[in-house]
């Protein structure tokens, strides 16, 4: 096109009656159609104009050269400048708050929870957590930082009013699409074996070993004996008395399940409730719960 530009110019200059020859490009003929495949068409569109507009600045350079104008030629037209790149951020790191952890090989957490970020915490330093700190407590921890806490069998180790001030600590580092796990004995199960005069008859057997009715009311035996008076339990929960503690705070949703074979309750709470049954269902399943 440059060259043709050219040929052109020559020939209203020098008396020449032949013709300029004609633009090979056709405006009308790249016009966006109506329909969906009009996007694309208006990118082509485009395109096509930003060639028109580098062909005319072309031969305006060159009558700079050749009329010993000292005008510099105009700088060709990016259709990029201005727009930066478009970069996609990478996924988030999701982050698990798991309080009352124990020791590093002692916690099994589900599969669901593979691939996250772990922050381990209990007031016990022998179990080498990333933080030491009581469930009442998490302050090292940002509010909102978290996208899930999991909480196994160490909320019936506080006095049954420090209940609620562990819960809404819970609640602070939890981000808004988070949620809250607690698992906890089931002493209207338990009371079972007490009724029938079974109270230090093991009902299972666990890592540790051997755990009665006893260990579960009040706190596994061997471990106090041993020294670990962080083991006790001062509280204790029936599904209706669970669901109240968890009432008192700022949660969208909570949906409390037995689990007669293990002999718990398991509480899962939401900061914002879930869209419909199939996400919370597909939430507890992923839990096992």
């Amino acid at each position: 096109r440059v060259g043709e530009t050219h040929k052109a110019w020559q020939a209203r200059h020098s008396g020449s009656s032949q013709p300029a020859p004609q633009r090979a490009f056709d405006s009308a003929a790249h016009d966006p159609p109506s329909g969906p495949t009009g996007q694309a068409f208006v990118r082509n569109s485009a395109a096509a104009r930003c060639t028109r507009r580098r062909v005319g600045e072309t031969h305006k350079a060159w009558q700079a050269r050749h009329s010993g104008s000292s005008q510099p030629a105009p700088r060709s037209f990016d259709p990029a400048a201005g727009h930066p790149p478009s970069v996609s951020r990478p996924p988030r790191e999701r982050v698990l708050v798991n309080v009352g952890c124990g020791p590093r090989n002692g916690s099994i957490l589900p599969a669901y929870f593979d691939g996250w970020q772990q922050l381990r915490v209990d007031v016990d330093a022998a179990v080498q957590p990333d933080i030491i700190a009581d469930l009442t407590d998490l302050s090292p921890i940002p509010d909102g930082s978290a996208d899930a806490v999991w909480a196994a069998h160490c909320v019936e180790h506080l006095y049954e009013h420090e209940v609620t001030i562990a819960l809404a600590e819970f609640r602070r580092v939890l981000r808004e699409d988070g949620f809250v796990c607690v698992i906890v004995p089931d002493l209207q199960e338990v009371a079972r074996y007490v009724v029938a005069d079974r109270l230090h008859e093991p009902l299972y057997h666990s890592p540790a070993g051997p755990v009665t009715a006893h260990d579960i009311f009040f706190g596994f035996g061997a471990a106090i004996a041993s020294g670990r008076t962080s083991m006790a339990h001062r509280c204790g929960f029936t599904p209706s008395s669970l669901q109240r503690s968890f009432q008192q705070q700022q949660f969208g949703e909570l949906l409390v399940r037995r689990r007669s074979t293990d002999l718990e309750l398991a509480a899962v709470a939401r900061a914002t409730p879930a869209k419909d049954d199939a996400e919370r269902a597909a939430l507890m399943d992923a839990l096992k719960l």
